[in-house]
């Protein structure tokens, strides 16, 4: 996995007509190399840190991992995915697509430093921490230290030493944005897809992310560290994301061949209008939990059968081969996973980091005592800003946006929350009938990120060892269970055969992991 290797890897490439009008499309010639600038890099780069964590190849296997999704009857068992056994040719996709983000942040780096630019290289130290904790929280140890030099094989390092790295790295990059000149860095609002420039957001979103690797850490340091580190954050002065603040891309997404809003155009609607994903269904776990709990978010996150309402929601049981089960809960008879919630159009921005999650993060951390706070107050802003991100009550018809409510704006979501977080009939998400704030905590953001990140879900349940996701019915699982981590490509067994190691992903796990 030499540079030269990763350089070929690099092809999420968007093709440019400037930095104010960015069109998508997978031309492998049209390369993010070393000819391009930070201004030009930035864009690419956004651009693939949406698409990653919704990419096909790899959010099917964590949404139905983790209880969200299940395959339609009218296709044959996975049991790779459904019977818990992978191996190095499982997944391949989440190494290659993540060395690829990796390298291009790396080349803008390198520029935006050589350049003096500031602004593009705070920036650039986020996305590394982003990017290299999502590849140690996959796969423990990986290529850190040599993973952009010459050499041809690679040494792995450790996970925990990784994460003692990114955490400075985000400290750093605090610094080089609360120090950034804007005059120097006045392009960043037209070339930065994510939060236009705006460096105060940008800081907010370091933080969050910063955030979210001390909360990965509750297991393996002492929370009285876990704190110290926490009070670092907060001392820096720019806060963390709050509500309509979320972390999202659009680099002008339209209805046009692979310039679609990356999930909208995996899991809803191809250009043509039809459904594109005839795969991927509700599963029949999480539809009953949230349906028997009166959670109008599955409204959100699915739709109902034939797209049509009226004829109600129907999910799948995970792992069924029963072929009589199978024909009555086919791809035209279930609820699809595309919801108005989550595929809200084709031009919409995709979501990297949304405000709901940033808001649960500092509710559990103030939960732990790492955090000043109101964990209550935090934890019922938390789900307040989950419906209204999915725009639940929004529209009268959930699977039609043409029927948007003209004074939606104005319009109060209080009755549908307060039904929800607070009649005494209704216990599930009410804060004061619940003994276990954490697991509370900890239940709603699972709920909450149905189909949004369910790589950030598989880690929250591998270090919480909660909820409690029922596992596959299928007969190949035998004794497994949901798998502790990823096996390492087979390419890295045959080009660095000396540095990787052999893994067992059903008891091997990576270093945070309860």
């Amino acid at each position: 996995m030499k540079k030269i290797y990763l350089l070929l890897m690099s092809v999420f490439v968007l093709g440019l007509s400037g930095c104010m009008d960015l069109d998508i499309n997978d031309d492998p010639n049209n390369a993010t190399g070393e000819v391009m600038t930070p201004d030009l890099q930035l864009p690419y780069i956004e651009h693939a840190m949406g698409r990653y964590i919704c990419k096909p190849a790899a959010a099917k296997w964590y949404n139905h991992w983790m209880g969200y999704w299940a395959r339609s009857g009218g296709y044959g068992s996975d049991e790779d995915v459904e019977g818990y056994s992978i191996t190095s040719e499982f997944g391949q996709d989440s190494w290659y697509d993540g060395y690829s983000l990796l390298i291009n942040n790396h080349l803008m780096a390198q520029k935006a430093a050589s350049a003096g630019l500031d602004g593009y290289l705070g920036i650039s130290k986020i996305v590394k921490a982003w990017g290299f904790s999502y590849m140690v929280d996959q796969y423990e140890k990986v290529p850190y230290t040599e993973a952009f030099t010459e050499k041809l094989t690679l040494k792995l390092d450790e996970g925990k030493d990784i994460y003692d790295s990114l955490l400075v790295e985000l400290e750093t990059a605090d610094k080089l944005l609360a120090g950034t000149e804007t005059g120097k860095n006045a392009e960043l609002a037209n070339c930065d897809k994510i939060f236009n420039g705006d460096l105060a957001k940008w800081r907010k979103f370091g933080n969050t992310v910063r955030l979210r690797l001390i909360l990965r850490l509750v297991n393996v340091k002492p929370a009285a560290e876990l704190k110290g580190m926490v009070d670092k954050i907060v001392a820096n002065g720019a806060g963390f994301l709050g509500v309509g603040e979320s972390a999202e891309v659009n680099p002008h997404y339209k209805n046009d061949k692979n310039k679609q809003q990356p999930f909208y155009g995996a899991y809803y609607k191809g250009v043509d209008g039809k459904l594109i994903d005839q795969y991927n269904r509700a599963s029949e776990y999480f539809m009953a939990l949230l349906q028997d709990h009166h959670d109008l978010r599955y409204t959100a996150f699915f739709r109902p059968v034939g797209d049509k309402d009226g004829n109600g929601y129907v999910g799948v049981r995970f792992g069924e081969e029963n072929q009589a089960y199978k024909d009555e809960h086919k791809a035209n008879m279930t609820s699809v996973v595309g919801g108005p919630g989550l595929a809200k159009d084709v031009s919409a921005a995709q979501w990297i980091l949304p405000s709901f999650e940033s808001l649960f993060l500092q509710a559990e951390a103030i939960q732990r005592g790492l955090l000043a706070g109101d964990a209550k107050a935090m934890y019922e802003k938390a789900v307040t800003e989950s419906f209204t991100w999915l725009e639940v009550g929004r529209y009268k018809k959930p699977s039609a946006r043409t029927e948007e409510l003209p004074d939606w704006q104005k319009k109060s979501l209080d009755p549908i929350l307060e039904n929800y977080l607070r009649n005494p009939a209704f216990t599930f998400a009410n804060w004061d009938k619940n003994e276990n704030k954490l697991n509370l905590i900890l239940m709603q953001k699972y709920i909450a990120m149905c189909g949004v990140n369910s790589l950030e879900v598989y880690c929250d349940y591998r270090r919480n060892n909660y909820p409690d996701i029922p596992l596959s019915v299928h007969s190949t699982r035998g004794n497994n269970v949901i798998p502790k981590r990823l096996v390492y490509p087979s390419s890295e067994y045959s080009a660095n055969k000396a540095n990787t190691p052999t893994v067992n992903p059903q008891t091997d796990k990576v270093f945070w992991a309860k």
